[in-house]
């Protein structure tokens, strides 16, 4: 931002574009890495939440009243047959 505004307020006084290359060179490297570092944010944020999210489903899935076990089966099961129930879908 600081580089954009000097080359604004640079350019009013009219000096020749070999003056203000330098800036001019540092805004186009400040616009490109702005999208690149979003994308390595975005890119780390997902693989974190990816892989915590994996762990949490092991550890889920590999409980003793895991869906697939026994336990879970039964514990369904008793729960269907209650009077009543409600069936969520």
């Amino acid at each position: 931002m600081a580089s954009s505004a000097y080359i604004i307020s640079a350019a009013a006084l009219r000096p020749s574009i070999a003056d203000l290359q330098l800036a001019i060179v540092g805004v186009r490297f400040f616009g490109l890495a702005r999208g690149v570092f979003r994308y390595l944010e975005r890119y780390t944020s997902h693989q974190v939440t990816f892989r915590i999210l994996a762990q949490l489903r092991h550890r889920i899935l590999s409980s003793p009243g895991a869906p697939g076990s026994g336990a879970f089966i039964g514990l369904l099961g008793r729960r269907l047959a209650r009077p009543g129930h409600r069936r969520y879908c």
